[in-house]
């Protein structure tokens, strides 16, 4: 099927399934850090205390990916994403009405994370790499920008209602996105018969099982990138917005900085999800963390400018925008589809409680230091182990013919 040919049949799964993901799990992982320091101001805790809830939550996710993506496969999309989108919404509307305590407030995103996993790219990455193979990277990295296009728009109405009328009320926000958009969406994309993930034509050499890949050193290359990259990521993520703060930039022009982020991983996931369908995919990926690190090292300017802050922003929303696109990409590309969902399902596990662990590094180094500038240099040290990891890996490429099932 031509490129053009698979996104006239099957744009409409698509949009669909970007609109649905882009208000789960993804959506609520990069809106943490705007709840950093109005938790801090309003509740008295400590930046290490509030990044251990998204740990938590990061953690808890990271449990479930392996049994969501089994799940997916048993028993099909719609049966499983729309309930992670009601659970995961109901649970950001009872925030606003909890007791603001600690314990109920990890407790809380334990939950979250029990629900957030059934919205995330494990569910619906398969559900999409099976409809497109000349242009998988394009449609995946439209998948996984669902939450960023939202967030453009989404961002300063968030910030200006949590500095209006506190934290209680983003977490409203982020709930009604999720049963008012997220919902129906989910519902619309996968309209019809109950469709599972990627299925193959049923030719042994059209994937790889786990025990097979397993032995392999391309996959553990592929999962010791990621561990790498979104550790550091992780970190930037969860704590951007008070690290530019940090470094003298007001809070306003920080917000805004943010947003130019958002846009940026929006801009940076397409644009590499093409050059990974172009070029040599692990070149691609080991010039994005390159690239990564050599904006965390920026951040060790003393007083940088804020032209040189927004330089740092466009080289790490690129890397946080490709991240997704990466695992995804390698995976399908070197192991095919048969098993997709459960490969998918280790990486993501691995870069969700890398993610959680790289915002707690953040937070607790901040607190024992003072600042952050030794959480940065362990950033460029990850993000450059990361970019070495795929940069070696080889090009060999498993053709496969996933045959829709609708």
């Amino acid at each position: 099927m031509k490129a053009k040919g698979e996104f006239a049949q099957h744009w409409p799964a698509l949009t669909g399934a970007t609109t649905a993901a882009g208000t789960g799990a993804a959506l609520f992982s990069y809106t943490t850090n705007y709840f950093i320091l109005p938790l801090e101001a309003g509740e008295g805790w400590s930046r290490s205390a509030i990044a251990f809830g998204a740990t938590l939550y990061m953690l808890g996710t990271a449990a479930m990916m392996p049994l969501i993506g089994m799940l997916a496969d048993r028993l099909g999309v719609r049966r499983v994403a729309p309930v992670g989108l009601v659970g995961y919404g109901l649970l950001c509307l009872a925030l606003t009405v909890l007791p603001a305590r600690l314990p109920v407030f990890y407790a809380t995103m334990l939950l979250i994370a029990l629900f957030c996993s059934a919205t995330s790219g494990v569910v619906f990455g398969p559900f999409i790499a099976a409809r497109f193979q000349r242009r998988r990277g394009v449609a995946l990295s439209i998948l996984l920008s669902g939450n960023a296009v939202l967030l453009v728009p989404l961002a300063p109405i968030l910030t200006a209602a949590i500095a209006d009328h506190g934290w209680r009320v983003g977490y409203a926000i982020l709930g009604g996105c999720a049963l008012l958009i997220g919902l129906p969406s989910a519902l619309l994309a996968t309209r019809g018969k109950p469709s599972g993930t990627a299925r193959t034509s049923g030719h042994a050499h059209d994937g790889t099982t786990i025990r097979q890949a397993i032995r392999t050193a391309t996959y553990w290359k592929i999962i010791l990138g990621v561990i790498c990259s979104t550790l550091a990521l992780g970190g930037f993520l969860n704590q951007l917005s008070p690290l530019l703060v940090s470094r003298g930039l007001s809070t306003t022009l920080a917000a805004s900085l943010m947003s130019l982020f958002v846009l940026m991983v929006v801009i940076g996931r397409v644009a590499v999800g093409a050059l990974l369908d172009a070029l040599r995919p692990s070149l691609v990926c080991m010039l994005v963390m390159a690239g990564a690190a050599t904006g965390a090292a920026l951040l060790l300017t003393e007083v940088p400018s804020p032209l040189l802050c927004a330089l740092v922003v466009l080289l790490l929303g690129a890397a946080m925008g490709a991240e997704g696109d990466l695992q995804a990409f390698l995976l399908s590309r070197h192991f095919g589809l048969a098993n997709f969902a459960a490969l998918f399902g280790t990486s993501a596990m691995c870069a969700a409680a890398s993610l959680g662990l790289g915002a707690l590094l953040f937070g607790t180094l901040y607190d024992r230091t003072g600042n952050y500038t030794a959480a940065i240099l362990i950033a460029v040290g990850l993000l450059l182990t990361a970019g070495l990891c795929f940069g070696s890996l080889g090009d060999a490429a498993r053709k496969t013919q996933p045959a829709i099932v609708q």
